[in-house]
């Protein structure tokens, strides 16, 4: 059985130094005094505390590395979380743009439709006028032909009858 961090036996030693471990002779070689079995396990106590000492100190420094790895870790994480808090405010900012953009093109749509359903209705009007130009103009060459053979019957008729040309229509072009 263990009390503490001694064994039964041991306690016994340390409180009957006299007696031996078998329990009948009084042979004082064998049998450490209770002052030496005090000296060892105080040595044994003190190397113990001194793995433990060095062991703490170990873990302590330990400790404090893996604290300044912690606190870096927690700024690179600050730093991504300001990043991607950035990130998204500039995203949010493009998708505003996009939008904004997305409606000025589809205005611009409207207009260019407005403006092509204009030019194909000029291109209509443009096309009536030259032909009623053309109608026009064929009118007027024929009007010019009928003119050129009333100047030239009325040359003929005044020299048939050797009038003086008194009357002479005036051109019109």
């Amino acid at each position: 059985m263990v009390v503490g961090p001694w064994t039964m036996t041991q306690y016994a030693q340390f409180l009957n130094p006299a007696r031996n471990n078998d329990g009948g002779d009084d042979d004082d070689d064998e049998l450490p005094t209770g002052k030496q079995f005090v000296l060892s396990q105080v040595k044994e106590l003190e190397e113990r505390l001194a793995k433990q000492e060095q062991t703490s100190e170990e873990l302590s420094v330990r400790k404090e590395k893996l604290e300044d790895e912690v606190s870096g870790l927690r700024q690179d994480v600050e730093g991504l979380e300001l990043h991607l808090q950035k990130s998204e405010q500039e995203k949010q900012t493009k998708d505003n743009q996009i939008r904004t953009l997305n409606e000025e093109m589809a205005r611009q749509d409207e207009n260019i439709s407005k403006l092509q359903k204009d030019k194909k209705q000029m291109d209509q009007t443009i096309k009536q006028t030259q032909d009623a130009l053309a109608a026009e103009e064929d009118k007027v060459n024929h009007m010019t032909k009928l003119k050129q053979k009333l100047e030239q019957n009325i040359d003929e008729v005044s020299i048939a009858f050797s009038l003086p040309v008194y009357f002479k229509p005036r051109t019109l072009f």
